[in-house]
């Protein structure tokens, strides 16, 4: 566990659950969101990862969508292979992505569904971190906006 903060700064004790993956054969930084029922991706932030990804999109049937505060609308469904890099051998998962027009977040987000499905469990110890599947002696690391700074 952390140590408690003063009060009045309990935001502090916050960290997100942002990831490094490759896609494409470029790095790139998931967030991995429990409480996103699907996985989505912004169009523009998508198209810096894969330009030419329109020419792979699969229908998405008209499936309505809204975010807390707004509708969302969805062009189609992404789908990809994306590798979590670790240092005793490489995990690859298959995902697809909902493609949203008016998505503005810099990341794409891994949401319940393949949390779910491919047994990602997050860790919120004193050491935060993530684990895949059967194998919880694996770990991988949450990337800390707070030490890597771009």
């Amino acid at each position: 566990m952390k140590t408690k903060p003063n009060r009045g700064n309990g935001y502090t004790a916050g960290s997100s659950c942002i990831t490094e993956v490759v896609i494409n054969n470029k790095p790139t930084k998931p967030l991995l969101d429990p409480g996103a029922f699907f996985s989505c991706v912004g169009k523009s932030f998508l198209k810096t990862c894969v330009p030419n990804f329109e020419d792979h999109l699969l229908p998405s049937d008209g499936i309505k969508f809204n975010s807390a505060s707004n509708p969302m609308r969805a062009l189609g469904i992404f789908q990809r292979n994306i590798i979590f890099p670790h240092i005793n051998g490489n995990l690859r998962i298959t995902v697809e992505l909902f493609v949203m027009e008016n998505c503005s977040s810099t990341h794409f987000i891994l949401g319940n569904d393949y949390l779910i499905m491919y047994g990602i469990d997050l860790h919120n110890n004193k050491d935060r971190y993530f684990t895949i599947g059967a194998n919880k002696h694996q770990t991988f690391s949450f990337y800390h906006l707070k030490d890597r700074l771009e």
